[in-house]
C-alpha cells in the first residue's frame, strides 16, 4: 500500500504499475516468438537437408517437431496480442480518465489470457497473475480516476473528441450490422 498518496492518485499508481507489468510480459512472449522462429528456421533447414539425403524416418520426425513449434509459435503469438490489447485498453483508461467500473471488463479478459498461458507457456501465467492483481486492484475502488465522474446508463465520458469517436463508433457498427443483415437475407 502506498502511503501519503491521495486516492486518486494511488490509481494511476496502480494504473501505471499494470501497464508495465504488461509491457513486460509482451516483450516476453515476444521475445519467445522471435526464439521459436529462429529455431523452426534451424530445424527447417536440417529438414531440407536430411530430405535431400533421402533419410525419411528422420525428415518425418522433424517435420512433426516443426508442427508442434508452429502450434506453439500460433498459441505466443496469439497471447502476446491479447496482452497487447489489454495493455492498449488500459493506457485508454488512463489516458482518458476512466472509472474503476470500466476497468472491470479487464479481469474477465485476464483470465482468459491467463488460462491459455498456462497451457503454452506456464511462466507467463504466473506472471499474468500478478498483472490480474495489480487490475484488481483497479477495479475494487469504485473511485474516479482522473476526472470523469459516472452516474447509472452514463459512460461517464466527457471529453468531447472522446464522444465523438464513440458516435462515429456506432454508427460504424450500425452501418456493419446492416450490411450483415442485408447478406443474410440474400
Amino acid at each position: 500500500m502506498v502511503f501519503g498518496l491521495s486516492r486518486n492518485r494511488k490509481q494511476r499508481l496502480n494504473i501505471v504499475k499494470a501497464i508495465s507489468l504488461a509491457r513486460i510480459v509482451e516483450g516476453k512472449l515476444l521475445m519467445m516468438e522471435e526464439r521459436l522462429k529462429a529455431s523452426m528456421n534451424d530445424r527447417f533447414k536440417e529438414l531440407v537437408e536430411n530430405h535431400y539425403l533421402n533419410d525419411k524416418s528422420y525428415s518425418s520426425m522433424l517435420a512433426a517437431e516443426i508442427a508442434e513449434r508452429r502450434k506453439l509459435l500460433n498459441a505466443i503469438s496469439s497471447l502476446r496480442l491479447g496482452v497487447e490489447r489489454l495493455r492498449i485498453r488500459l493506457e485508454t483508461i488512463r489516458d482518458i480518465g476512466a472509472t474503476a467500473e470500466l476497468a472491470r471488463g479487464l479481469t474477465s479478459m485476464l483470465r482468459e489470457l491467463k488460462g491459455n498461458a498456462a497451457v503454452a507457456v506456464p511462466e507467463i501465467s504466473v506472471m499474468l497473475g500478478e498483472l490480474e492483481e495489480s487490475v484488481l486492484e483497479l477495479t475494487t475502488e469504485a473511485l474516479p480516476i482522473g476526472g470523469m465522474q459516472t452516474s447509472p446508463g452514463s459512460t461517464g465520458i466527457e471529453d468531447p473528441d472522446v464522444k465523438a469517436i464513440l458516435r462515429e463508433a456506432a454508427e460504424v457498427a450500425a452501418e456493419r450490422k446492416r450490411t450483415l443483415a442485408q447478406q443474410g437475407e440474400t
